[in-house]
């Protein structure tokens, strides 16, 4: 990299931006203990500086990523109608529906001259995405022993591109991506789902002994509906039409704090014990979108593949009216990326066959030369859907009650390699003290 850099290149003025915000909030009542309110707003957010102002090299030493600051300053466009109520002087019950739609998002085009030589991506404003839902409220925020709030979201959210995500020198390599591309297709609406709780338990200051007086009990619980993402099967690729069809397991978790205050002379002090993710749940660690960062093994795409292929995914997650010719034979079931194998079960193989004729003579799995001592491993024959296993030198049908404890205790989930970052959440406890002059 030249140190001088930006004393060699030629460089220009950024254009100003100027862009109206209007908000707008109407609220009125309805009756004592009830109210209806609109909001309405144009919203600018400014991009980060790497969208702005990034010049990266690649490992060779070419330009590989450009920013450009003359990009317009991202746009959101906010409604929401609601309705809120009073409950017994005590409770707030609020139902609002809400739509957001934002344009002048980035996303990279690559450009590309005709030798190859030359190729980097430049950020444009090309992305835009829309989200509507509903959400449902109760707040308590008086109280004696208890406060706090319960809330369910419901939405949609849907994306597309505007253009094209390659713009190439060579006619010829144009127009084979244009012909292939679905980069320009609008995502479909995708639900996304979540709730949130939050419980504070509070002993009165008057109740019981002193010393129990303003102990403290806050419990946070979150779930949300799994992320939905596309899986064409074994090394990727594109089936056309085939969008979002699996959804990842979805995610709990509840987080516990306990506190005490106590006046000092110095102040007010508070003694705190956090537990994070109190019942210990696991939930496994990658990204949809790039999976290798997980716990994958990352010398290549195999470890991913055998764990997707060995899930029983619901038959919908490749659709006939879609795909004519499934990538691979998905024995049907209720499993979602992210489902795992039961603690201390060891691994029961289910190698798959179309037919009975298809199954090997030597009852072997594919590429093994033999079975370690105690080792089962099942076959499932697509055609009859039955568990075969290979025994006393010939194939026979799999004992049902081991076939059901195979598949209670997902037995044959073959776990990622990367044992040691498969579960990046264990029960946590922090001990504190918080003083306030």
């Amino acid at each position: 990299m030249n140190p001088k850099r930006d004393e060699l290149l030629q460089t220009t003025s950024t254009d100003k931006q100027v862009a109206l915000s209007p908000r707008l909030g109407v609220s009125f009542p309805i009756t004592v203990n009830s109210k209806l309110y609109f909001n309405y707003g144009h919203f600018r957010q400014v991009l980060d500086a790497r969208n702005l102002f990034q010049f990266q090299l690649g490992w060779n030493g070419d330009i590989y990523r450009i920013g450009d600051p003359n990009q317009p300053l991202q746009r959101t466009v906010a409604y929401e109608l609601g309705y809120e109520q009073n409950l017994f002087d005590m409770y707030l019950l609020r139902l609002s529906g809400f739509y957001r739609d934002t344009d002048d998002q980035t996303r990279a085009v690559v450009f590309t001259s005709i030798d190859r030589l030359v190729s980097y991506r430049l950020s444009t404003p090309l992305n835009y995405s829309d989200v509507r839902g509903f959400e449902i409220t109760l707040n308590k925020t008086r109280g004696r022993w208890l406060r706090g709030f319960v809330n369910f979201t419901f939405q949609q959210f849907k994306a597309g591109n505007f253009g094209l995500g390659q713009q190439n020198e060579s006619v010829v390599a144009q127009r084979d991506y244009e012909l292939t591309s679905t980069d320009h297709y609008q995502f479909r609406p995708v639900s996304q789902p979540f709730g949130t709780l939050n419980l504070e338990f509070v002993i009165p200051k008057d109740f019981g002994p002193k010393l129990a007086h303003d102990f403290r009990f806050d419990l946070l619980g979150t779930w949300r509906a799994g992320q939905h993402y596309t899986y064409t099967g074994p090394g990727g690729g594109i089936i056309p039409g085939l969008q979002n069809n699996v959804q990842m397991k979805d995610f709990w978790s509840l987080d516990l704090r306990i506190s005490k205050n106590i006046a000092t002379t110095l102040g007010q002090a508070q003694f705190f014990v956090d537990v994070n993710n109190l019942f210990n749940l696991k939930f496994m660690y990658f990204s949809p979108g790039a999976p290798m960062g997980g716990p994958f093994e990352s010398t290549g795409s195999l470890d991913y593949d055998e764990y997707m292929k060995s899930l029983h995914l619901p038959e919908s997650a490749f659709p006939k009216d879609i795909v004519s010719t499934p990538p691979y034979i998905n024995i049907p079931g209720s499993d979602r990326p992210g489902d795992r194998r039961k603690d201390g079960v060891a691994f029961v193989p289910i190698e798959t066959v179309a037919a009975d004729a298809n199954l090997p003579a030597n009852g072997l799995p594919p590429g093994a030369s033999f079975l370690e001592p105690g080792r089962r491993v099942l076959f499932y024959v697509q055609a009859t859907r039955r568990y075969m296993e290979f025994t006393g030198g010939s194939w026979k049908q799999a004992d049902q009650g081991f076939v059901d404890q195979v598949l209670k205790d997902k037995a044959y989930i073959d776990m990622p390699n990367e044992t040691y970052r498969t579960f990046l959440n264990p029960r946590s406890v922090v001990f504190g003290m918080r003083i306030s002059f």
